[in-house]
């Protein structure tokens, strides 16, 4: 019994003395329109153009919209998020991710919205 005592005080002890993480800096989109493509109609096209300029991507739907990205793909230096949100009569399209400033994934949202 004695040694549980120990082991739990001396567990209080090193929770006590380790660094406590950062809060994490608020993330904000890179880009956002608003468009009013149905969801089906953006994704079409984003894939369409995506496949046309031989650029990896994959996408994942959700209830309201859906996210593509680049992510995993062993040909990229950094990940992009497109997220298609329904908004009632239109969408928002959110340009995320270190690789949003990459010009094929800027210029296939742009032709998309």
């Amino acid at each position: 019994m004695k040694d549980i005592g120990i082991v739990s005080l001396l567990s209080v002890i090193i929770s006590a003395a380790a660094p406590s993480s950062p809060t994490a800096p608020q993330y904000k989109a890179a880009k956002s329109f608003l468009t009013a493509k149905s969801t089906s109609e953006f994704a079409s096209c984003f894939a369409d153009t995506q496949d046309r300029d031989a650029l990896p991507w994959w996408y994942v739907p959700k209830n309201n919209g859906g996210t593509f990205s680049n992510l995993g793909s062993r040909s990229v230096r950094s990940a992009y998020f497109v997220v298609v949100s329904d908004r009632g009569s239109s969408r928002e399209v959110r340009l995320e991710g270190n690789g949003a400033s990459e010009i094929g994934v800027n210029r296939s949202v742009s032709r998309c919205v």
